[in-house]
């Protein structure tokens, strides 16, 4: 090792001895080397940064094996959950063997036909469905009237579905929102129109007070609407004759709206299934 010292004129005067030496004559060296760089040190500082840092890689080893294992489980649980169900279908619009078929005539939404098919297979056990709707065509609409006939109509139904269903004895039930009319009679408007043994027209349009110009409630089934079907399924499912009891639901024959809502419909089960 090689040092300089500044002699006292200012020039360098090189020295070369040996480290022992220098360690045993200059104390201020022993005091500038460091303690911890000595070989034992060195050895002993390395097995505890080793043994700090095993520590610590465990730890977070444990750690990041949690977290994965969350992840899986979480992952787990979603793949293994049942998924949601759609809404069930209701059963009338396949059925070929249906007692009463339900078949609407122009705009007629869906939810309402099943609203109206869920009353009576659910509180009457009448066996129903719903056939494919029937649309506008000519001959069927008077617009100098604005109203449906009821001939062409109950017609119509005759020939699409005479050979719909298995059930020989089914009944089909026309219905719509749009006013309707017998051609054959004087009066301006009807609530309904039979044609034994299996076919009926029924209109919605009178069955609710309202103001004039009001378009009717098409969105929930009116009780005046369901006496009307209640009345044709009684006539024609179960041949019932008409009642001259203005409270019984086989009333007739309607000229009115108040005719129509003087009928006490808690009277169907009685009448028609016991």
């Amino acid at each position: 090792m090689r040092r300089r010292f500044p002699t006292e004129r200012g020039s360098a005067h090189t020295v070369i001895v040996r480290r022992r030496a220098i360690e045993q004559d200059d104390p201020s060296f022993r005091r500038a080397r460091p303690h911890h760089i000595t070989d034992e040190s060195v050895q002993t500082d390395s097995a505890a940064d080793l043994e700090n840092d095993a520590s610590h890689a465990g730890r977070s080893g444990w750690l990041l094996a949690a977290c994965v294992l969350a992840v899986l489980l979480v992952c787990s649980g979603t793949a293994s959950a049942e998924p949601e169900s759609a809404p069930a279908i209701p059963p009338y619009f396949d059925r070929r063997d249906a007692d009463v078929y339900l078949v609407p005539v122009g705009a007629c939404s869906k939810e309402y036909l099943v609203m109206l098919a869920d009353y009576y297979e659910h509180d009457l056990g009448i066996r129903m469905g719903i056939a494919p709707a029937l649309t506008y065509r000519d001959g069927l609409y008077n617009p100098q009237r604005k109203q449906l006939a009821t001939e062409p109509v109950i017609a119509w139904m005759m020939t699409k579905f005479e050979d719909y269903s298995t059930n020989a004895d089914a009944v089909f039930i026309g219905v719509t929102h749009n006013d309707i009319y017998i051609a054959t009679s004087s009066r301006p408007f009807a609530f309904e129109q039979r044609v034994p043994p299996h076919y009926a027209f029924i209109s919605s349009n009178r069955t609710s007070q309202r103001p004039v110009g009001e378009t009717a409630r098409i969105t929930e089934v009116q009780p005046s609407l369901r006496k009307l079907v209640t009345r044709t399924i009684g006539a024609l499912h179960f041949g019932k004759p008409e009642s001259t009891n203005p409270r019984n639901v086989m009333y007739g024959p309607l000229r009115s709206l108040d005719d129509l809502e003087s009928i006490d419909e808690s009277t169907a089960r009685s009448l028609l299934i016991e």
